[in-house]
Formats: C-alpha cells, structure tokens, sequence
C-alpha cells in the first residue's frame, strides 16, 4: 500500500472490498479507518496536531464499542467510553499518563447508572457507590489508599439512602 506525504490513501481485500482508507497530511497521518471485509468499521484513529489521537473500535454490526484517547507517547489520557452492542453506555471513567483517575461510572444495559468507583493512580481511593435495583444507593466502601496494592484502611459502610423516599436507612 503507497501512502502519500499529502492526501488520501486506501488499500482494499482481494475482493475489491475497501480495507483501509485514511488522510495524510504534511506526512501526518489526519485519520485512519480500518474495516471488515463486509464493509463495516472495526477501528477509527482521529489524531491531532500534538500528536495524541482518539482510537474508536467497532462491534461486527457496526455500532461502537469504545472510544479511548491517547497522548502523543501512546498513554492512555482523557475520557474514555464503553458501549454495549446496543449502542447504550456500558462504562466511563478518565486516564492521565496511563493510570485511572477520578470517578468512574457503570451503567446497566438500558443505561441507567449502577456504580461509581473513584480513582487515584490505577487505585481505587475514596468513595465507591453502587445503586441497588429498588432505586436505594448503597455506600459499600470509602478507599483511603493503598501501599504495594493493599488498601491501607477500607471503611465498610452499611448505609442505605433511599432515592425514592429520600432518607437514610441502617441495614
């Protein structure tokens, strides 16, 4: 396959089917587009001036399955997203330089939020949430760090706050 230093380029499967297609411009790749031999994505590389890009990947139906952000250096950085084949949010969180920070999110399969867990460095750290199926949220647990990946102080939680009725509960 020939990529030119400016302008668009394809390669395609002994069927004629289009393969790959993407966009170069002043010998940097704008974007990039893989896809199957039945003509649906698999993967999207949009990229930026600075050299990060945003990776898109695809279920065999066509509808997206994640999204990831990367910096220049290939480390995960930014939001990143999961979907089910639905096309309904499965998980979303944030990266910097690699490691998990901040909250992340978990939906069910019609998209309504189940759990939330925050992050500080790949370790959970602080409060982690998960909503219960009669609309109760339940404190499980509060992270007050870790040392060589033991959690120095988990505080177990046995509080139940009632959306529905607003008011706390004891179990």
């Amino acid at each position: 396959m020939f990529i030119p230093a400016d302008g668009p380029y394809y390669d395609f499967f002994s069927t004629g089917q289009l393969m790959i297609e993407g966009y170069m411009r002043n010998n940097a790749c704008e974007y990039h587009i893989e896809y199957t031999k039945y003509g649906t994505k698999t993967k999207e590389y949009i990229y930026n001036d600075d050299g990060s890009y945003l990776l898109k990947s695809y279920y065999p139906n066509g509808s997206i399955h994640d999204e990831y952000n990367y910096d220049a250096d290939d480390n995960l950085t930014g939001r990143f997203k999961t979907y089910r084949i639905t096309g309904v949010i499965e998980h979303e969180g944030y990266y910097h330089k690699g490691l998990k920070y901040g909250i992340w999110k978990m939906y069910d399969s019609t998209g309504k939020l189940i759990s939330e867990q925050t992050y500080r460095r790949n370790d959970l750290h602080g409060l982690s949430r998960e909503i219960m199926m009669d609309h109760k949220m339940r404190i499980l647990k509060y992270y007050y760090g870790y040392y060589d990946k033991i959690p120095l102080l988990v505080r177990i939680v046995g509080l139940f706050y009632s959306l529905k009725d607003k008011k706390f509960d004891y179990c």
